[in-house]
């Protein structure tokens, strides 16, 4: 499935942006997947024509913006889309409030066109993994404002203050990914500027098609998918192993309940000798070298709405899932992890609120048990293969996994399924002399 680029540019007085909309769309000429159309009207964005698409990238000054403009393109991110603002995206009028929060601040100066240094500040994003920091000739821009719950992937320094120049955040059900550099054709030729625009637009499009379709299973059941998947004739081929079950469990929010896409992990045995035993500063050395080397965490970078999905190896002794690693990747936007191994430091766990599945709870570490073997390919878990990009739900009755190629007609017939349910429900709570509570909210 291919997703759908609106590249928005428009010139004004200051910028050459239109040039820029066909630059970033040769740039992506050569990705894959990507459908790529163009508008010089900010139009564009108050029409029903802007939910068909995945991105929305802003190569344009917003100081034009009308209200309704304004709210077509927030509807349009909180309902999964993803925006990408370009340097002049910062620029627009003190009205435009809910814009601003949207696009995380509003342009107030910049310095002299000048050479500087952009820092990369977190190499563990897709946008950023494997760059390096550079120099470009550009304008610096400065914010009004520090930028609230965003991700800052590289900054600049001004005024012996660091300025966020690239960032993301999320925004309803969408994200938002903003780029302050860009101001003309010296910067759109600096080749690591035009890969962070590839780079950024790429990562756009898979979170905003990872939201779209995360979005046909928000508040399905493992047993509505389950019924689901027995429609399209997947029967007992997609269900884990009933070992496998949450930590904890929130019987008044439901929190324990995750559904995403699966990042695969798989680990297996290790056949090397362990030396023991070994000096305390030696050995703190050669667990850290292990960690590093043999078994690291996911090495790929973590793309929001994604859940790990971990082969153990059926490993016994240990807990691969801890307070540490685990609340780092949800930091990084993972829904929680799913494993045929163990988990540990569960009494953190469970106060973090960490979504984990796991088939026992463990106490051992990776370093001399096991190592680190592929990352995002098939793997075995539960009893289940496993695809990176699979649909995985889990709650109080276990984990599920849907294939990727029958997640949208899984997900239409298992959420009429709850529906029916839901009403059937609804009467018996009457005649029972129940109280309604959430569980009997219909799905949209």
């Amino acid at each position: 499935m291919s997703a759908r680029v609106l590249i928005l540019s428009q010139d004004d007085r200051w910028h050459k942006l239109q040039e820029l909309g066909s630059q970033i769309t040769t740039w992506l000429g050569q990705e894959d997947g990507i459908q790529i159309e163009a508008s010089h009207s900010l139009e564009v964005l108050a029409g029903d024509e802007l939910g068909t698409y995945d991105v929305c990238v802003l190569c344009t000054s917003m100081d034009g913006l009308t209200a309704v403009q304004e709210q077509g393109l927030v509807d349009f991110a909180r309902q999964g889309g993803a925006v990408v603002g370009i340097h002049a995206a910062a620029v627009t009028h003190a009205e435009s409030v809910a814009y601003i929060d949207l696009i995380g601040g509003r342009f107030d100066r910049h310095p002299p066109k000048q050479g500087f240094r952009v820092e990369i500040q977190d190499n563990r994003h897709p946008v950023t993994t494997g760059i390096e920091s550079f120099e470009i000739v550009d304008e610096l821009y400065v914010l009004d404002r520090k930028p609230q719950g965003v991700r800052v992937l590289a900054t600049a320094c001004w005024e012996e203050c660091a300025q966020p120049i690239v960032y993301t955040k999320a925004y309803g059900k969408g994200h938002v990914l903003y780029n302050a550099l860009g101001h003309d054709a010296a910067a759109h030729g600096n080749l690591v500027y035009r890969d962070l625009m590839v780079r950024g637009i790429r990562w756009a499009c898979d979170v905003s098609t990872i939201s779209k379709l995360l979005a046909l299973y928000e508040g399905l059941r493992v047993t509505d998918v389950c019924d689901g998947l027995d429609a399209v004739g997947l029967i007992d081929t997609c269900t884990m192993d009933w070992e496998i079950r949450p930590l904890w469990r929130d019987v008044e929010c439901f929190r324990h309940r995750i559904y995403g896409v699966a990042h695969t992990l798989r680990f297996v045995p290790t056949g090397r000798v362990v030396p023991r035993p070994l000096p305390l500063e030696e050995y703190k050395v050669w667990k850290s070298d292990w960690y590093r080397q043999l078994a690291p965490g996911p090495r790929e970078p973590i793309t929001p709405g994604e859940i790990l999905v971990i082969d153990a190896a059926e490993v016994g002794d240990v807990g691969f899932i801890g307070s540490n690693n685990a609340l780092g990747w949800i930091v990084q936007g993972a829904r929680g992890a799913v494993t045929n191994g163990g988990c540990r430091d569960t009494d953190e766990l469970i106060v973090q609120k960490v979504p984990v599945y796991s088939r026992r709870i463990a106490r051992g570490i990776r370093p001399g048990r096991l190592e680190w073997d592929a990352e995002n390919v098939p793997i075995a878990c539960g009893g289940v293969r496993v695809y990176p990009g699979d649909v995985v739900v889990a709650d109080g009755d276990g984990v599920i996994v849907v294939p990727r190629a029958h997640a949208e007609v899984v997900a239409q017939v298992a959420r009429e399924i709850a529906n029916d349910d839901k009403q059937g429900r609804q009467a018996k709570y009457q005649q029972a002399g129940l109280e309604a509570d959430p569980s009997l909210d219909q799905l949209g």
